[in-house]
């Protein structure tokens, strides 16, 4: 046999029935299922490793259908695939997208790659070699990770709560406190006519302006996007506090009133918006952010966007942990997030969600 080894290229493979038992042997040592597959669907040969994927043994699928290895809701489509395949048969490389499942002989189903290949027989024949892979324990292994990403999230979140809370409840109280107390100190050197009265006055100035600061962090800290202003103003709060804060020019378009019909959504727009500041002012040494918050056709679309020296190209490869934590986020909210480099420097963060039933207007409570 020849074969292309990158799938790119077509081969016809030409296989006499005489070498047949032979190529059974060859196949048998492949460490995935193989089944060979004439142009009417029905299987020739089927290799040890496929017996045991599919719980047959090979004499019960000799000659049968195909189809008898497939989902019913997918059986359907079989015959047209396999069709327009043998008019058109070309190599096709396993991952092309499709979420794929089979079927054992219990009935129970199971995820697999294929990958096909077009073969020729010496007589003429058209057939096809189905390499097929169980993927089974890679999508357990997904579903482990993605279930500890959630946790994750979920004691992040409820981290943030907690500080943002005792912010409020606890540290902003105290200043208030010590504000007041502080006043009356100041009110009564006056009054005795003492010079120190000027600095317990700063003092009071300084106090008040860290029970402010203290109170604007407490909400970004507690989720300020759940509150009854919603998501354009608590970004229009991100960006304030972004600028006072570090220097940086950080602004926000907006309409008002946008947004996505669901408060945990909305929130994971939010998080992305302080991700993806923070990194602009940290890692992309940015003088001026700017972020975008639009709905349109159906979507709710946030972009950050900085001036500064771009992310890198091994970073968007390598999926950092900020990077991979937006990409959760948005697929977690049934959107999808885009990150770039600008030109001619920066770079740009743009997230896609859907809008909710309550979108419109309302916002529900998911």
């Amino acid at each position: 046999m020849k074969g292309s080894e990158n799938h790119k290229e077509l081969d016809q493979v030409s296989v006499s029935s005489a070498e047949i038992e032979r190529f059974r042997m060859v196949i048998d040592a492949a460490p995935n299922g193989i089944l060979l597959v004439d142009e009417r669907g029905k299987i020739i040969l089927i290799n040890s490793n496929a017996e045991r994927m599919f719980a047959y043994d090979r004499r019960e699928l000799d000659g049968c259908s195909m189809s008898v290895l497939i989902p019913a809701r997918f059986s359907k489509n079989h015959s047209k695939h396999q069709n327009s395949f043998f008019a058109q048969p070309e190599a096709r490389p396993m991952g092309d997208g499709r979420e794929l499942f089979a079927l054992r002989k219990d009935g129970s189903e199971f995820p697999v790659e294929i990958g096909l290949q077009p073969i020729t027989s010496e007589e003429g024949q058209s057939m096809t070699m189905a390499v097929v892979v169980d993927i089974s324990q890679r999508r357990r292994l997904q579903e482990e990770r993605q279930q500890m990403e959630e946790r994750v999230l979920e004691i992040n979140e409820n981290e943030q709560r907690r500080l943002g809370r005792e912010i409020h409840d606890d540290l902003c109280q105290q200043l208030a406190a010590i504000g007041c107390l502080a006043r009356v100190v100041e009110q009564s050197l006056r009054k005795s006519g003492l010079s120190a009265a000027d600095s317990i006055g700063e003092i009071v100035t300084l106090v008040s302006q860290a029970n402010v600061r203290a109170r604007e962090i407490s909400r970004g800290s507690a989720a300020a996007v759940l509150d009854a202003d919603g998501l354009p103003v608590a970004l229009e709060d991100l960006a304030r506090l972004t600028s006072k804060s570090t220097g940086k020019k950080c602004i926000l378009e907006s309409e008002e009133g946008v947004s996505t019909g669901s408060l945990s959504v909305d929130l994971q727009l939010y998080r992305i918006a302080q991700e993806a500041v923070n990194n602009a002012v940290r890692h992309g040494e940015a003088k001026e952010i700017f972020l975008s918050l639009v709905r349109q056709d159906g979507q709710v679309t946030l972009t950050v966007a900085d001036d500064g020296c771009g992310i890198q190209e091994e970073s968007l490869q390598g999926m950092g942990m900020g990077l991979r934590t937006m990409t959760y986020r948005a697929v977690a909210s049934g959107g999808s997030l885009k990150v770039k480099r600008r030109k001619p420097s920066g770079t740009e963060v743009c997230c896609a969600v859907p809008v909710s039933s309550g979108g419109k207007g309302g916002r529900d409570e998911h």
